[in-house]
């Protein structure tokens, strides 16, 4: 083989290592922005206050349903900026996204009352103590 040859091999393997190695750098780079996306995103769905302003609930949606599962929500009770309780949960509700119209809060003296919705679910009531 002379030289000639063997420099266009040369040009071709590096070419297609170079290619391979930026096909593999987007596929990773795809990968975690679905993994994001689908499975840590975090999106504030609203924010209900105690009749006192004391307390608040923090509702969030984690994460975005794939086809029709289940979709993860999460409730913080904070006392002013201090974290009372941390509560997660599944909610099955066709594929749809936790939104404004998955939940309701009524709050009592002691404790507040979150009630997770969903079409495929009995409702979910978590009694949270503010003591």
């Amino acid at each position: 083989m002379n030289t000639k040859a063997k420099r266009i091999i040369k040009i071709l393997f590096f070419g297609s290592a170079i290619a391979i190695s930026i096909l593999v750098i987007i596929s990773v780079i795809g990968f975690s922005i679905l993994t994001y996306e689908f499975k840590l995103k975090i999106t504030n769905v609203g924010t209900e206050y105690s009749p006192d302003g004391r307390y608040s609930v923090c509702l969030q949606s984690v994460g975005e349903p794939f086809g029709f599962g289940n979709a993860q929500a999460k409730a913080i009770v904070l006392e002013g900026k201090k974290v009372v309780k941390k509560y997660k949960t599944y909610i099955s509700d066709d594929g749809v996204q936790f939104g404004k119209d998955s939940y309701s809060v009524d709050w009592k003296q002691d404790e507040v009352i979150i009630t997770i919705h969903g079409c495929e679910q009995k409702d979910e009531v978590v009694l949270i103590s503010l003591k």
